[in-house]
């Protein structure tokens, strides 16, 4: 599913004048399209700076297993 096919379902409450002047609360639902823009630039950096640890992370294991791995052959064949 593509993100230009998403839609967000929204519910507005509206005030409503009666036939006798009182007021009443109609409630409305439309069908908006998702908006994937993040407002808060803070969460998006914070969001990218935890994925860089994670990848650097795992860089970081992964060398240190290749590593172990080629002493492994080194040190029995």
């Amino acid at each position: 599913m593509k993100i230009s096919e998403l839609y967000i379902t929204k519910t507005v409450d509206r005030r409503v004048r009666n036939y006798d002047g009182s007021f009443y609360i109609e409630k409305q639902t439309f069908k908006v399209p998702y908006n994937p823009n993040v407002e808060v630039i803070y969460r998006r950096l914070f969001a990218k700076f935890i994925d860089m640890i994670v990848v650097f992370s795992l860089i970081f294991i992964l060398k240190d297993l290749i590593n172990v791995g080629r002493l492994f052959l080194l040190v029995f064949f």
